[in-house]
């Protein structure tokens, strides 16, 4: 049996059980962050929900006895200090012939559209190109069910098509199904089999999906940013070489480039944290370079490092960076998008979603006396409406704070930013919006 079936029912609400069945291809699954979809992966393996969220019930499920699943956060995935055991791991668990396992690791190698170089450690690739590790390894063992949760929203347009191309090819050589559950409402559009979970319902969805951008007009900005003759490696990988640019007076820069290209790299740059190999980088504020800027990581929980939202809370009242007079506005700002603190504040960083915990930090950081902040991929997990909240969040916050978005989502970027670095080409793209009085 190839197929995987189930039967899905809403209980809460007024309608019958749906028999679903998927057979061999490719199949996305759209739904916000929040609405079960990693629940959904979890009841189809046939673990327990330890969160307890269960909004619907999965019965009579049936599914391939060969099943790997990518997961959400690349870096939970990946177990090995070097690329070329990360690519041998699953298969050595198949066979104990190192010949044959050689030649399956130069071949998956070679479908790797970075180095390759098979001594490499993993945890210097980027989010997307982890997410390009896994999904290859998650193919190498021929699984007649290869499940997707939300493991290709790191990467880019150009890299994201080519992984579906490989999937569809994998999928049909292979007769394997795959399940594929995004935030992106845009995924819909790779495949005929298209599907939508929400809080009341399991659907098919419409043939196209298009959604339209609403232009906004962004406050007159005062930060300016330098780069002259960069040249930056890490050990014997190049990422950049004489990198030129300049931009006065932007309120919200956006950075783009293919995955590994060296977005958060200039965010690094940008904290101090790495410092050029040649040449310089500035970025000041009406002249003055500038010192408080607070980054969110494209991995938020980096920022706790182990702690609560609580914690971090209590240390930015304790170093005077979070006004307490403030606290009920954020609290209040904070249940905009539905989350209440006092729910999340003490849990472990790892007990809770990425939407969730990216949005609380943003929102909690855009209350503290930064000049600049830096959002590592914010939009990550976000589905339609959510995004569009956010950026209504933050276009109401950008009267006076000044912002540097980092991501692959062009959408996004041109959304919220009032120019866009695009760092393949080294240029400078200036959205066509007009710029508010300023009041700040």
């Amino acid at each position: 049996m190839n197929c995987l079936s189930f039967s899905i029912h809403f209980e809460k609400f007024a309608s019958s059980a749906l028999d679903v069945e998927f057979t061999s291809g490719l199949h996305v699954v759209y739904g916000n962050s929040g609405t079960g979809k990693s629940a959904f992966i979890h009841t189809l393996l046939g673990e327990t929900n330890e969160k307890g969220f269960q909004n619907y019930s999965l019965s009579n499920i049936k599914i391939p006895n060969s099943v790997s699943v990518v997961f959400q956060n690349p870096n939970h995935q990946i177990i090995s200090p070097s690329l070329g055991g990360e690519l041998a791991f699953s298969l050595e668990n198949q066979s104990k012939d190192p010949n044959w396992i050689q030649k399956k690791v130069e071949r998956m190698s070679k479908a790797l559209p970075f180095d390759a170089d098979l001594n490499r450690n993993p945890i210097y690739l980027s989010g997307g190109e982890k997410e390009i590790l896994n999904i290859i390894t998650g193919m190498s063992t021929n699984p007649k069910c290869l499940i997707l949760d939300d493991s290709l929203s790191f990467l880019s347009d150009d890299a994201k098509k080519d992984m579906v191309s490989q999937l569809k090819t994998f999928a049909q050589e292979n007769e394997s199904t795959i399940l594929w559950f995004s935030s992106e409402i845009k995924d819909l559009n790779y495949t005929e089999s298209k599907w939508e979970i929400t809080l009341s319902e399991f659907k098919q969805c419409q043939t196209k999906i298009e959604r339209h951008e609403i232009r906004k007009e962004f406050p007159k900005g005062a930060m300016d940013i330098k780069c002259n003759n960069l040249h930056f490696s890490y050990d014997d990988r190049t990422v950049f070489t004489n990198l030129n640019i300049e931009k006065t007076s932007f309120r919200s820069l956006g950075i783009s480039g293919e995955n590994g290209s060296g977005k958060t790299t200039i965010a690094n740059l940008i904290q101090k944290i790495i410092s050029a190999d040649e040449g310089t980088f500035s970025i000041s504020q009406k002249g003055v370079n500038v010192e408080k800027l607070a980054y969110i990581d494209q991995f938020p929980e980096n920022l706790l490092m182990g702690r609560t939202l609580s914690f971090l809370f209590e240390e930015l009242i304790a170093h005077k960076f979070f006004n307490p007079h403030l606290e009920r506005t954020f609290k209040k700002r904070l249940e905009r998008f539905q989350i209440q603190w006092e729910a999340i504040a003490h849990k472990n960083a790892m007990d809770l979603s990425w939407a969730s915990l990216r949005i609380s930090l943003i929102v909690l950081l855009t209350h503290c006396e930064y000049n600049l902040l830096i959002l590592d991929e914010p939009s990550f997990g976000l589905g339609w409406e959510q995004k569009r909240a956010l950026t209504q969040y933050l276009m109401e916050i950008m009267k006076k704070k000044h912002f540097i978005i980092i991501s692959h989502d062009q959408s996004f970027l041109r959304q919220n930013c009032d120019q866009v670095w695009h760092l393949e080409q080294s240029t400078l793209t200036k959205v066509n919006y007009q710029y508010e009085s300023e009041k700040n």
